[in-house]
């Protein structure tokens, strides 16, 4: 066979990622902090690069990132929102007294004294304070939040089992309970077993929530229904002129002064590009600054296509960078929600249910099936493995082990 060889041309369009353009990136990608640092670094080796520090109050004072709600402002949340008469005043002096475990060890005579009451109306106050959510605050230890975690799921054996046997299951003696409880050595370790679905430590997931000290990027401020976005300045950048007419005769300061030209401009182009991609979110997100209406359905991806950049540049752009509004800090990655497969966005789903649960009678709670219908009512279509996860997020148990006793 006669083999015919052929020169052919063909166009490729290559994008080549040059060191200026990663450095770029990287400073795109950093925050206040690490851009400040990096300025000062920057102006001890490149004396022809000048920087003003603002000395304004305003400026030198971090803020505080808004953290999730913590675990006493969910306990007060409940006091205010607690349909049985109880006294506010001992119950907020209860809350006050719970170490970071969410465990409580006081004197209840003590408390009645303090606040010249009888002991059987403080134990009426802690009665109720240990039916609130998570399940198990307000015990004594361990053992005793096991206990509330057992009678709030029906799980009588198991309650008895920690009530009356807490050493011989410490000391394993499971021969001496079933002996004295009436059943098998089987059947007692069955108990255990549903006794661990339970959580020594429930309040844990409020101890991770940690508060940042953390410079915002900008201002969003509200007024007369317009929203204005004011970026905080740490810094002005600039050169020293002054050397540039001896430039010429200095080689070095020639190369220190582009040297310094190219930072100042990618601080410039940094800063230019983050403000651009803030306006864009903040837009898309006005009605839950004006109104502080949920989240509408946004993500990376369309905030990078209406901008016409690549996803990982506004996902760098928006790193570990904060805004302050209202008085507090949050992150910018807080206003991004995802959308459910119906089209509704995540966040208006999640506080539906928040407030659907917080509504419903603690003696019958509602299962996820139920609340995909309370749901739908709203006009909210999710499956129930959806409402699940999303439960599951914020940290709001079954219903069964919502249910009181």
């Amino acid at each position: 066979m006669k083999q015919n060889l052929a020169i052919q041309q063909t166009l490729q369009q290559k994008y080549l990622l040059t060191q200026k353009n990663q450095n770029a990136l990287e400073v795109l990608k950093m925050n206040h902090e690490e851009i400040t640092k990096l300025v000062l670094q920057f102006a001890q080796r490149n004396p022809m690069f000048a920087c003003r520090f603002h000395q304004e109050k305003d400026y030198e004072m971090m803020d505080t990132v808004h953290a999730p709600i913590s675990l006493k402002e969910e306990l007060y949340y409940q006091l205010h929102t607690c349909k049985t008469s109880i006294r506010e005043d001992i119950a907020a002096y209860l809350i006050e007294s719970l170490d970071e475990n969410g465990y409580i060890n006081i004197n209840e005579e003590e408390v009645a004294h303090a606040f010249q009451v009888t002991l059987q109306e403080v134990q009426d106050v802690f009665t109720i304070l240990r039916t609130f959510e998570p399940s198990g605050v307000f015990a004594k230890d361990a053992a005793d939040s096991l206990y509330l975690q057992c009678l709030h799921m029906g799980n009588t054996k198991g309650a008895y089992l920690l009530k009356h046997h807490a050493d011989a299951i410490l000391s394993h003696d499971l021969s001496s309970i079933a002996k004295q409880m009436n059943l098998t050595i089987e059947e007692i370790k069955d108990i255990l077993h549903s006794i661990r679905k339970c959580h020594p430590y429930p309040c844990a997931p409020y101890q991770t929530q940690t508060t940042i000290n953390m410079t915002p990027e900008v201002d969003i401020i509200v007024e007369d229904e317009e929203i204005r976005i004011e970026p905080i300045s740490v810094f002005t950048p600039s050169l020293h002129q002054e050397y540039v007419s001896v430039m010429e005769e200095h080689p070095q300061l020639k190369q220190y002064f582009q040297e310094a030209s190219i930072f100042v401009d990618m601080l410039h182009r940094r800063n230019a590009s983050l403000l651009m991609i803030i306006n864009e979110l903040v837009t898309l997100q006005k009605g839950y600054f004006l109104y502080h209406d949920e989240l509408r359905p946004c993500t990376l991806k369309d905030i990078a296509q209406k901008l016409g950049m690549h996803e990982s540049t506004v996902s760098r752009a928006l790193h570990q960078k904060y805004y302050r509004f209202e008085g507090e800090c949050y992150a910018f990655k807080q206003l991004f929600s995802a959308m459910t497969c119906q089209g509704d966005s995540a966040d208006g789903i999640r506080k539906a249910i928040l407030s659907i649960i917080r509504q419903e009678d603690k003696h019958k709670p509602f299962s996820d099936q139920q609340l995909v219908i309370k749901l739908s009512a709203m006009d909210l279509k999710v499956s129930r493995r959806t409402v699940a996860k999303y439960r599951e997020q914020l940290h709001i148990p079954g219903s069964s082990q919502r249910k009181l006793r």
